[in-house]
C-alpha cells in the first residue's frame, strides 16, 4: 500500500506526491492553502491513525484523542499544565494544555505556505513552524520566541461514543469560559462545501464608479450603527443593526398626507395666539397619522424606495426570491416575487400607457410590501429565536448565515437608500 492510500484511509482528500527526493503532501484537513514537504527518509508511521478533521484545526489521534493546535505561550502562562476532567453523556474525558505531539512538531517543519490562508487561517501552523525554525528567523523573532514554548490543547476519552463531535465541542467551550473568560475557544471550521453560492450585488456591475458626490449628512446614531454593523462578522448581527437603521427611521416617519396636514396647520397666521385650538388639531392629525410600527416599517420603505434602487439586489439572486427558503430549524420563508418575468415586467418605460403605469406602480407597491413583511419577519424569528406564531426557528448554522446573504444584501441596500435620503419630518 503506498503512502497516499494509507493517509487516505481516514482523510480520503490528501495527495501525495513525490518529487527531487522529497514527499509532498497536500489537502491535508483539505485545505488546499498550504503543503507539507518532508525528506525522501522520513518516517510516516506517525501518520498511522491519524485523522485530520476538516472542521477543527487538530488532530485526531487513534480515535481517543483530540490534539487541537494552539499556539506559543511564555513558559510560565496559566494555561500551561491546566487539566480538567468531566462527566459527559455518562463518559468521562480529560482535557489538558501541553507539550504537542511528535506528529504535530513534524508537521510544523514540514509546513509551507502555496496560497493566502483561508478561513482555517493554515491552521495556526506558521507561527509553530517558525519557532520550530528560530535558527533561519530575525533577530526580532528570535527576541519574541525567547522563553515561550508550543502548546497543544488535548482532549481525551470515549470520543468514538460522542454523536457530535461539533456539539460536543461548542459544550465545553460553554463551561471553560464559564469559569474562565479569558479561555481559549475551539474554532469550528465551516466545511459546507454544497452551499449555493449567491451572488455579491455591487452598483459597479452596471455603472461606473463616480467621480462626484453629494454627501449630505446622517444621524450619529445611524451612523454608529452602519460602523457596528460592518465591523461584525455575523450575518445574523448585521442583519440586526441594519434593520435597525429602518425601524429608526420608520419610527419617526409620517406620511406625506399627514405631513402635508401638520403644516398647513402650523401655518395659520393665529396659531400661537390660538394655540389650544391648533394643538387639538396637531394632536388629531399625528392620532390618525400613527401606526403600528409593523405598519410605519413598510410605509418608511415604500416611501423611500424605487424599484431601480434595489434592481441589482434583486436581479443578483432574483431565483432566490422566487422560491420558499426553508432554514435550519424549520423556518418557511415565502417569496417575494411571483417569478423572473413578473419583476422585468415592473419597471416603467415610455411607451407604457395610463392604465399599464397604474398597474405597475400596484404591483411594485406590492413588491414592497413582501420586501418589508419578509425583512421584519426574519427580524422576528432571528431576536425571538422562535417566530411566535410558529413552532420554527432559523438555527445559528453555517447554512442558514448562507441562506441569509440575499435578503442581508438587500435589507443592507434599503437601510442606506433611507439613511442618505431621509429629512426631518417637516
Amino acid at each position: 500500500m503506498s503512502l497516499q492510500q494509507k493517509l487516505q484511509v481516514l482523510n480520503p482528500t490528501v495527495e501525495v506526491e513525490r518529487n527531487d527526493s522529497k514527499y509532498v503532501i497536500k489537502k491535508l484537513w483539505n485545505d488546499d492553502s498550504f503543503i507539507l514537504e518532508f525528506p525522501d527518509k522520513f518516517n510516516f508511521e506517525i501518520f498511522n491513525d491519524k485523522y485530520f478533521p476538516p472542521e477543527f484545526s487538530a488532530i485526531l489521534h487513534e480515535k481517543s484523542s483530540y490534539e487541537f493546535i494552539f499556539t506559543i505561550l511564555p513558559h510560565n502562562h496559566k494555561l500551561i499544565g491546566r487539566e480538567l476532567s468531566f462527566i459527559y453523556d455518562g463518559n468521562e474525558y480529560k482535557t489538558k494544555f501541553a507539550e504537542p505531539s511528535n506528529l504535530l512538531v513534524e508537521i510544523s517543519k514540514g509546513f509551507k505556505e502555496i496560497d493566502a490562508p483561508g478561513d482555517a487561517s493554515y491552521r495556526n501552523l506558521s507561527i509553530i513552524r517558525d519557532f520550530y525554525n528560530i535558527e533561519s528567523q530575525s533577530t526580532a523573532l528570535k527576541d519574541f520566541f525567547k522563553d515561550k514554548v508550543v502548546v497543544s490543547f488535548f482532549v481525551e476519552g470515549a470520543l468514538n461514543k460522542v454523536k457530535d463531535c461539533n456539539h460536543f465541542f461548542k459544550l465545553l467551550n460553554i463551561y471553560m469560559q464559564y469559569y474562565d473568560r479569558d479561555s481559549p475557544t475551539i474554532i469550528i471550521h465551516n466545511t459546507l462545501s454544497e452551499e449555493v453560492e449567491h451572488n455579491k450585488p455591487c452598483l459597479l456591475r452596471k455603472n461606473p464608479f463616480p467621480e462626484k458626490l453629494i454627501i449630505n449628512d446622517i444621524d450619529e446614531t445611524v451612523v454608529e450603527l452602519f460602523h457596528v454593523a460592518k465591523s461584525s462578522s455575523n450575518i445574523r448581527l448585521q442583519y440586526l443593526f441594519y434593520y435597525q437603521v429602518i425601524e429608526y427611521f420608520s419610527y419617526y416617519f409620517i406620511n406625506d398626507n399627514t405631513k402635508r396636514n401638520i403644516n398647513n396647520i402650523i401655518s395659520y397666521p393665529n396659531f400661537i395666539d390660538n394655540s389650544s385650538y391648533y394643538s387639538k388639531l396637531l394632536i388629531e392629525e399625528l392620532r390618525e397619522g400613527i401606526n403600528k410600527d409593523s405598519e410605519k416599517f413598510k410605509a418608511c420603505i415604500k416611501h423611500f424606495l424605487r424599484i431601480e434602487d434595489i434592481d441589482d439586489e434583486i436581479e443578483s439572486n432574483i431565483e432566490y426570491f422566487t422560491e420558499d427558503i426553508i432554514f435550519d430549524g424549520g423556518y418557511k420563508l415565502k417569496p417575494i416575487l411571483k417569478s423572473r418575468q413578473f419583476y422585468e415586467q415592473l419597471f416603467l418605460n415610455a411607451n407604457d400607457n395610463k392604465s399599464e403605469k397604474i398597474r405597475k406602480e400596484r404591483e411594485t407597491g406590492e413588491l414592497f410590501e413582501n420586501i418589508a413583511d419578509r425583512l421584519d419577519k426574519i427580524r422576528n424569528v432571528l431576536v425571538h429565536v422562535r417566530e411566535m406564531r410558529e413552532r420554527s426557528a432559523i438555527s445559528p448554522t453555517q447554512s442558514n448565515h448562507n441562506k441569509l446573504l440575499p435578503y442581508y444584501y438587500l435589507i443592507r441596500r434599503i437601510s442606506e437608500i433611507i439613511a442618505m435620503k431621509y429629512k426631518s419630518i417637516f
